[in-house]
């Protein structure tokens, strides 16, 4: 098979495909500063442009001057000063000293501390050598000026992380998913549906990026930041189903950072969450440190108040459990009331499952084993026009899940068609001929539910029976 090539400047459709679509789609989700950052980039020369994409898709943010030498740019110091000009990226800066030092390699550490007269192994880690810099070497310092001037620092960087959040959803991504769906690498989710901005105002917009981003500097400096995370989500208001969720998870997070110092801190956090995690964590933690009358009562109402099924479920259990007696849980009671105990061979040791099947086939009854891959699969097949159509919206084809999914409203939001897109399993054989259909006609679509196997209706087709 002939391996794919691109084009030497494939890089910048990548970034006019995604500036165009921001620009398009998503304008009125822009404050001036963004529309400011993609107008002064239409500005650039087309090798500026392509000196910027390249600077976007390196991870670093600081990046060695000649490391930026590609041949299909002309001129690149040319190109790197124009950039300079427009305030896309600059030298590092006396302010930029803390970051500056933890991106330099332990040569360098070695020679700034070795100017500054302090002697230390050649073996010490780098880490050492990082806060031994920050504590004894002045930045100021002229003759590190050669140091900072090898290196160039992106600027606006919350700007472009903005941008890429409207396209992508989230922080993690940035052009290289565009080169391996050319590349044929990465199949996308590709479809007729227009293409429309993930949030429907720009407050909700900014209220997911700024939660999205705090989440994700803690999950890199929980016990630095812990205090200040803390105290911004149980002051701030989240707003639309993206930044709700993005703060459920962060309050889940936060809070078991706080649980071994400060139980009732960490109890305080978890409350203020809807993660079924974080409430389960705050009634087995309030059980153990506070007043556990009160916490029956406080019980009691939950009981009875709408809640997510998971969450409806550990309440119960834990209350019956806790206040009632009752010494196995529901999920034990469920393995005992409908197990049956069978024998099989000592060979089926570390292949359990396949044991189990082997003994069913034996008796002439067919079985599969499936574990969640079977309910995902049957989802998906029932549901396909709902999910998958033309007429659904998509935010962007790199989506894994289907939008109508991604704000947990899909029954509420389409009860009607759902109940009658349930009523095709009444008639076995029709329901068979749709899933053949279905199977035969998207084999390898990217459904973000599930994925796609040559025997994956051996085991959905039996059931339907």
């Amino acid at each position: 098979m002939t391996q794919k090539t691109l084009p030497a400047k494939y890089y910048l459709s990548h970034a006019r495909e995604l500036f165009g679509f921001v620009n398009e789609q998503c304008a009125c989700l822009l404050t001036e500063e963004h529309s400011d950052y993609l107008a002064a980039y239409e500005r650039l020369s087309e090798d500026a442009q392509c000196m910027l994409v390249r600077f976007l898709s390196r991870k670093p943010h600081f990046l060695a001057r000649d490391s930026l030498q590609y041949a299909e740019i002309d001129n690149p110091s040319r190109r790197l000063e124009e950039l300079q000009a427009a305030g896309f990226i600059s030298t590092p800066s006396i302010e930029d000293w803390p970051r500056f030092a933890t991106a330099l390699t332990k040569a360098m550490l070695l020679d700034c501390l070795n100017r500054s007269t302090i002697k230390v192994k050649r073996t010490t880690p780098k880490t050492e050598l990082v806060q031994l810099v920050l504590a004894h070497v002045d930045p100021a310092d002229s003759q590190l000026a050669p140091l900072r001037n090898a290196f160039l620092i992106r600027r606006k960087q919350r700007v472009i992380d903005y941008i890429m959040f409207l396209f992508f959803g989230d922080l993690r991504n940035r052009f290289q998913k565009f080169a391996m769906r050319d590349l044929g690498v990465l199949k996308t989710r590709k479809s007729k549906a227009t293409l429309v901005a993930r949030f429907s105002c720009r407050e909700e917009a900014i209220s997911g990026f700024i939660l999205h981003s705090r989440r994700r500097d803690f999950l890199f400096r929980p016990s630095e930041l812990r205090e200040e995370t803390a105290s911004y989500l149980l002051s701030c208001t989240a707003q639309g189903a993206v930044a709700l969720e993005e703060r459920d998870k962060l309050l889940l997070e936060v809070g078991n950072a706080f649980v071994d110092d400060q139980p009732e801190y960490a109890i305080r956090l978890w409350r203020a969450s809807n993660d079924p995690a974080a409430i389960e964590r705050w009634v087995r933690e309030s059980y153990k440190h506070m007043d556990r009358e009160a916490l029956q009562t406080e019980l009691e109402e939950l009981r009875n108040q709408e809640m997510p099924a998971i969450s409806k479920v550990f309440l119960e259990d834990f209350y019956v459990r806790k206040y009632q007696g009752k010494r196995t849980s529901i999920f034990t009671d469920m393995l005992r009331e409908r197990s049956n105990k069978m024998r099989i061979d000592d060979a089926y040791m570390n292949d359990v499952e396949q044991g189990v099947i082997d003994h069913y086939r034996r008796q002439g009854i067919d079985s599969w084993f499936t574990e969640n891959r079977f309910w995902r699969a049957l989802f998906a097949f029932t549901f396909w026009q709902l999910l998958f159509n033309n007429s659904q919206k998509q935010h962007s084809e790199f989506d894994r899940l289907p939008a109508v999914l991604r704000t947990r409203q899909f029954y509420t939001d389409q009860q009607a068609a759902i109940e009658q897109a349930l009523q095709l399993l009444d008639d076995r054989d029709a329901a068979k001929r749709t899933f053949i259909r279905l199977a035969s006609r998207h084999y390898g679509y990217p459904t973000g539910i599930f994925r796609w196997r040559a025997d994956l209706l051996d085991s959905i087709l039996p059931s339907l029976e």
